[in-house]
């Protein structure tokens, strides 16, 4: 099983079929496909045994720690205070520091003076 490439159906059901209905353990599934172990093991995770198709796996990583709504207060607080530091300006939002600077690198905004009122 190559990442992004999917499984056969017919081989998943083969497979669930061996291992579940057969009672044939991981090695012994994978030596009948002609694969090992791990090939088995991944196919038994990330597919579904009734449609045959992969599961819907939740991203993986932290969710975002600040709405759009909030994006948009940091924003305009940027731009009411370019003068501040953006550690000043990131306990004034709220947020921690590195969030801040990751947010402004995120939609491209700059907060020195040279740029006109409009942010960049």
């Amino acid at each position: 099983m190559v990442r992004g490439i999917p499984v056969d159906p017919t081989l998943v059901s083969v497979v669930f079929k061996l291992f579940s209905e057969k009672n044939k353990n991981l090695s012994a599934v994978g030596r009948v496909m002609g694969n090992d172990h791990k090939w088995v093991k991944n196919v038994i995770e990330n597919y579904d045994p009734e449609t045959k198709k992969r599961k819907v796996v939740k991203p993986k990583g932290r969710s975002r720690i600040t709405s759009g709504e909030r994006d948009a207060e940091m924003l305009v607080l940027v731009q009411a205070k370019r003068e501040l530091s953006a550690a000043k300006i990131a306990v004034e939002a709220g947020l921690a520091h590195r969030t801040l600077l990751n947010r402004l690198r995120e939609f491209k905004t700059r907060r020195s003076d040279a740029v006109l009122d409009e942010l960049t």
